[in-house]
């Protein structure tokens, strides 16, 4: 496995047990051997191995899924598999929209809801574009996030393989909650 490239996180929702899979490089499936063993390494939680058969079709599911994904969101799948570094937030990314930037009529409604949203980070760090992935269920929530974000995000730039700066996009969520 690409330790690199590959990121596994422990992690529970709903009170189920899960992983968390990000920036998987699936080349590492494709060995078209019986009885491998992949080993899963985190942080938080003890090694697991497990004794796996020829992985070479989930690994071709996979990588379709991330690339339809990714193609979803309006990002360039081998472009991004190419990057040596992805842009970089400087500061606090969570404080780029905050509970006190609440739009006037959602906070008296007390609508509530997590907006998904792509940044376009230009080869200087400077966000170019937002584009709203996953609406909260309200254009104001949706519109205000893009607008504090374009505003207060900054990032070092992404790296190519060559280590030069690049334009690359970063993707996050905010989650709109009235303070109780």
């Amino acid at each position: 496995m690409d330790r690199r490239h590959t990121r596994i996180y422990p992690g529970s929702q709903e009170g189920k047990s899960i992983w968390r899979v990000f920036n998987v490089n699936t080349s590492f499936m494709n060995n078209g051997k019986q009885g491998d063993i992949l080993t899963i390494d985190s942080d938080k939680a003890s090694t697991v191995a497990l004794r796996v058969g020829d992985l070479s079709p989930p690994a071709k599911a996979l990588e379709k899924c991330q690339r339809d994904l990714f193609q979803t969101m309006g990002m360039n799948y081998d472009q991004l598999a190419s990057l040596k570094q992805f842009p970089k937030p400087k500061g606090n990314s969570g404080r780029w929209v905050m509970a006190t930037d609440y739009p006037k009529a959602a906070y008296k409604e007390r609508r509530e809801g997590k907006t998904q949203f792509r940044l376009d980070v230009d080869q200087n760090g400077k966000v170019e574009n937002c584009a709203i992935l996953v609406s909260s269920g309200h254009a104001d929530l949706d519109r205000e996030t893009c607008r504090k974000a374009v505003s207060r995000a900054r990032f070092s730039p992404a790296l190519d393989e060559n280590n030069q700066p690049t334009a690359a996009p970063w993707v996050s969520a905010a989650r709109w909650q009235v303070p109780r």
